[in-house]
């Protein structure tokens, strides 16, 4: 039945992300009711696990025939969607990771099946000289407090703690230091339309604690050269535009909007650019891009290895993140 069917993929969601059968069965079993010590658990132990990547929304040609035998197929796209059993399929059986459209929906089904209260939010991302651009979705989870938390493992920057949307708080991330600050939103600011600065009432901001050395953005973004670490705390930059108070439905005409734009075909959009697969570590982060792979720990690119063909490129794949596509 439903039930059973329900169980199942919670007990293999919950052994997807590395929590152990007891710790599993305790949440299932709602031994302690929600709270934010097993919230903060259930976020870090996502992004460790499940990876930030684009690598269905691009065809991915064979690798080189060898002693007459191909070792991988070509792979035809296969479009991410906002079908929430899709993306459980793909995160939890298949062993791949997604972006925010299909992490977020799929944590968030998690977290409605261990009796939390959750809210899903409409983002637009602030972009340097530029006005915010859509495509993000956001969770918030109520009852835990004074104040709604912001949850967003499905961020390819993904914030590792819980944060309480109140304003002027500063909110430390306990893995590496960063800090985060939510603020009202000055519809002045980041280059908004009138109609965002109506639409959105809060900003996340983060003061990192190395830089961009230990943020995966140095990769996404095509960075030339991996910087170095600063020796401060780096000021606050704002990250994206929220409204606190949203209730979105999951197939709601903003989500709709917002995949068709991380979709798009457009040299201004680094997702149908180029492919890569990401993942958070306790130190920093690791990294395949176009034809490579790299380990980051506090801000200091420890590897570096080149892919030089697509045999190398699945191999790492396989290796490095468990993606078999």
């Amino acid at each position: 039945n439903g039930d059973t069917a329900n169980l199942v993929v919670l007990y293999a969601y919950l052994d997807r992300i590395g929590i152990s059968f007891p710790k599993a069965q305790a949440l299932v079993e709602k031994v302690s009711p929600p709270n934010l010590e097993d919230l903060t658990l259930l976020l870090q132990k996502h992004i460790t696990s499940v990876p930030f990547e684009n690598l269905s929304q691009h065809e991915h040609s064979a690798s080189s025939e060898l002693k007459g035998k191909v070792e991988f197929l070509a792979c035809a796209a296969r479009y991410p969607s906002l079908r929430v059993h899709e993306s459980l399929k793909k995160i939890v059986f298949d062993r791949r990771g997604g972006f925010c459209w299909e992490i977020n929906l799929a944590f968030a089904w998690l977290l409605r099946r261990l009796g939390y209260s959750v809210r899903l939010g409409n983002s637009n991302v602030i972009k340097p000289q530029s006005e915010p651009v859509p495509g993000h979705l956001c969770i918030f989870v109520d009852g835990l407090g004074r104040y709604p938390l912001l949850v967003d493992p499905g961020f390819g920057d993904a914030p590792r703690i819980p944060i309480p949307v109140e304003y002027a708080a500063r909110i430390k991330d306990t893995m590496i230091g960063d800090e985060y600050t939510v603020i009202a939103n000055d519809p002045s600011n980041y280059y908004q339309k009138k109609s965002q600065g109506i639409r959105f009432d809060s900003v996340l901001t983060r003061a990192r604690c190395r830089g961009l050395a230990n943020s995966p953005m140095v990769d996404l973004v095509g960075m030339d050269k991996h910087p170095s670490v600063p020796a401060q705390m780096s000021t606050p930059e704002a990250i994206y535009l929220f409204n606190s108070k949203d209730d979105c439905k999951m197939d709601c005409e903003e989500f709709r909007c917002g995949l068709a734009s991380v979709l798009r075909k457009s040299e201004q959009n680094f997702f149908s650019q180029k492919r890569f697969c990401f993942l958070a570590t306790q130190e920093g982060y690791v990294f395949q891009g176009k034809n490579y792979f790299k380990i980051v720990n506090y801000g200091i690119e420890k590897h570096r290895e080149e892919l030089q063909d697509e045999t190398a490129y699945r191999r790492s794949l396989i290796k490095n993140f468990g993606v078999e596509l």
